[in-house]
């Protein structure tokens, strides 16, 4: 995992001004939250406005016809990248809205950040599962989105300190107990 790096300018800005802290909303780079119909982008927007003491960057390629819908979101700022090792390793991140990607799990669980998870495909389902289990992040399902959902999800992780403090507890062991795939692998061959 890549150590993290300072923030852009634009970004460190956002961070100055957040009163409670920053939500970081991204679904990777496979998946564009900008091609999500618009009923569900405005249940993110419409959820997030409700929360204005927090800031919320989210992973958002901007077409033309968007720049004016999130100028009526004072607290929701969409950004083309994220250094999301960088965002989550800020002491002012509070939490993770993912679709649950492997990378996103590991960059969060190192971190020490409670997750909101939406799996779309693939290993994201599993993943979601550890989340629940380890107790780190709340559930959504994508075909239950709406912004009475969202709210609750960011509720029950921005307000109750479970979520964080297992997080914190993962983050701990993650870092005093590191796994070196190479150093086991070697160790697993010498053996035979």
């Amino acid at each position: 995992m890549s150590k993290p790096k300072p923030l852009s300018t634009e970004v460190a800005k956002i961070y100055e001004k957040s009163n409670k802290g920053v939500v970081i909303f991204s679904f990777g780079s496979i998946a564009n939250t900008d091609l999500l119909p618009e009923h569900i982008r405005m249940a993110y927007l419409e959820a997030f406005s409700d929360f204005p003491e927090y800031e919320f960057i989210w992973k958002y390629h901007l077409r033309e016809n968007d720049t004016s819908l999130f100028a009526r979101y004072k607290n929701v700022h969409p950004v083309e990248w994220l250094e999301q090792n960088s965002l989550l390793a800020h002491r002012k991140t509070k939490a993770f809205m993912t679709h649950g990607g492997l990378n996103s799990l590991i960059e969060s669980s190192f971190n020490g950040i409670p997750l909101i998870v939406t799996p779309l495909f693939g290993d994201q389902n599993y993943n979601t599962y550890i989340v629940k289990q380890k107790e780190i992040g709340v559930y959504i399902n994508f075909k239950e989105i709406s912004v009475t959902v969202i709210k609750v999800a960011l509720k029950e992780v921005l307000y109750s300190d479970r979520y964080y403090q297992n997080a914190q507890k993962l983050k701990k062991r993650l870092h005093l107990y590191p796994y070196n795939a190479r150093e086991k692998f070697v160790k697993y061959l010498v053996q035979q």
